[in-house]
């Protein structure tokens, strides 16, 4: 899953702006001008982390944090990180998936995409929620190609630690 635009590159999320989960959860249900389904399928795909932001180490959901995830993932990569994503097109709607991260929302015929998710974290012991939002473009052609930057925010609280932090990811993928 995967995302790119003018961003916020650091830790707190003190002005959430374009990660609002309201914000998020809207252009997730909205559709773009696309037409077809022929970037439907698996991509081969490449994931940077560019900024982990000031997001705390969370001994109860590790998972939550992907910089974490990905270092529990891939303990040894050091640098990009090489894996598959899944890409669906329904016409004007978009659907990213690699590594729990993507989303829904619009592609526009020019390429342009802006993919999102919200998670509730809500349990006995945390409230809160994750908002995964990519903004891309995909360049069409024989071999199709797709850029992105996505970013993740988490924020809420668990047992006594209270988190609301951004992190940032480039992505890279081809047909």
């Amino acid at each position: 899953m995967v995302a790119l635009a003018g961003l916020a590159l650091a830790g707190c999320a003190d002005d959430p702006g374009e990660l609002d989960p309201e914000t998020v959860n809207r252009l997730s249900r909205t559709q773009g001008n696309a037409q077809g389904f022929g970037l439907s399928g698996e991509w081969t795909t490449t994931v940077e982390v560019i900024d982990c932001g000031d997001c705390p180490p969370l001994f109860i959901a590790p998972e939550l944090s992907m910089c974490s995830s990905l270092t529990d993932i891939f303990p040894d990569s050091g640098g990009p990180i090489t894996t598959s994503m899944t890409v669906v097109q329904s016409d004007g709607t978009l659907l990213l998936r690699a590594l729990d991260l993507g989303g829904t929302g619009p592609l526009d015929a020019d390429g342009s995409f802006v993919v999102g998710r919200v998670t509730d974290l809500t349990t006995a012991l945390s409230q809160g929620f994750v908002v995964v939002r990519a903004d891309g473009e995909i360049e069409l052609g024989e071999r199709p190609t797709l850029s992105a930057t996505l970013r993740q925010r988490v924020a809420g609280s668990v047992v006594d630690e209270t988190i609301d932090c951004v992190q940032t990811f480039e992505i890279y993928a081809e047909r």
